[in-house]
This record gives C-alpha cells, structure tokens and sequence, in this order.
C-alpha cells in the first residue's frame, strides 16, 4: 500500500512542486492551498503525512491552527511544518 501524502501550501508553485517530487518517489498526493480547502480533505480521509506551509494566506488560520487541529484528530500522525518565513518562535510553537 501506498502512502498518502497532503501537501498544504498556498503558493501553488512550491505546492505543485512537493507534490510532482512526491508522486515521482510513488506516493499518493492530495493538496491544498489553505486551511479550509485542508480540513475539507482531512474530513474526507486522513492522510498518512502531511505536509504544512507555517504561513498561509487567506483566512484567518495558519498552518499552526492545522497543525493543531490534525494533532486534536490523531496524535501519531506524522507531520512536516515547511516555511519560507521561519523564526525561533515558529519553531518552538510548532513543537
């Protein structure tokens, strides 16, 4: 079986980028662009890893608030937190 794998990022560039590496290496990709387009995928089935941008535009929720809310789900969900904009904080926060 294959992993799943969500990738969330709101630039679609960085987004179609993971995931072409992604699907190149056999994995089964889904994606979204912000935080209501990934609840509504992780509502349809929940991913085996996700893949989470720490700054996404439009809305009022960041990948931290996704973070927090796949964790609330399943605690052993393996996640990665990616970022253009990282500082210490952002890192200590997303631990």
């Amino acid at each position: 079986m294959t992993s799943e794998i969500l990738v969330i990022d709101d630039n679609l560039d960085i987004r179609q980028l993971l995931s072409g590496i992604l699907k190149d290496k056999g994995f089964n990709i889904r994606e979204a662009a912000n935080y209501d387009q990934a609840i509504i995928e992780i509502d349809k089935k929940l991913p085996d890893v996700a893949i989470i941008d720490v700054k996404l535009d439009k809305g009022d929720n960041d990948g931290i608030d996704l973070l927090k809310q796949i964790k609330k789900i399943d605690t052993e969900i393996p996640i990665i937190m990616i970022s253009g904009h990282a500082n210490v904080q952002m890192a200590v926060d997303s631990l």
